[in-house]
């Protein structure tokens, strides 16, 4: 049955292989680097932490998380990520949209004044080296650079997610998450 992290894409209907593939990302969510001038995509955040260096940029109303890959494992967790987020769409979880881009880096523009903070809690500027550092740690395919691009989504952070027990400060979680029958799907797929 449905829930609050599950629809039951599957079993409705097959999907088109193009539905397929694009998995969470709605046609406006696509990138679209074809149609991209120079400077249009705005980086207006260093990435804070994580195992993945990289930035935020908009692009219109739309923001998106740029992580590159790590050197010794090139296009291996980008696209893990992208290949994960279909299959979990395509059976029926909510999913963000992930999709990895290669583009010209003469597209990105730098936010005077950015800062990002590292997993030890120190806060460096994000300017350009910093970003030329970030982009790189990814592989480029001649002059073009290959990032993965998660669409940003709206709301407001609550924290980690945590497969056991339910959340204090969320009076609607009363199901212990080690019980709930999302999870125990999740773990088939």
């Amino acid at each position: 049955p449905d829930s609050a992290w599950f629809t039951n894409r599957l079993g409705a209907s097959n999907g088109s292989l193009e539905e397929l593939l694009r998995g969470a990302c709605t046609r406006e969510e696509m990138i679209d680097v074809a149609s991209a001038k120079p400077g249009d995509w705005l980086i207006d955040q260093g990435k804070p932490n994580g195992a993945s260096p990289g930035f935020r940029i908009r692009i219109g109303k739309r923001k998106y998380m740029l992580k590159a890959d790590v050197k010794e494992q090139p296009e291996r967790p980008s696209a893990a990520s992208a290949i994960g987020a279909a299959i979990y769409h395509a059976v029926g979880y909510y999913t963000s949209c992930e999709q990895v881009v290669y583009f010209d880096p003469s597209l990105l523009r730098l936010k005077p004044g950015l800062t990002a903070t590292d997993n030890s809690g120190v806060t460096k500027p994000f300017d350009k080296a910093a970003l030329r550092w970030v982009l790189d740690q990814a592989p480029w395919r001649g002059p073009l650079v290959r990032l993965q691009a998660s669409a940003w989504l709206p709301g407001y952070l609550l924290g980690p997610f945590k497969y056991e027990g339910t959340r204090s400060d969320d009076p609607n979680d009363v199901i212990a998450h080690e019980d709930r029958r999302d999870l125990r799907g999740a773990r088939l797929v």
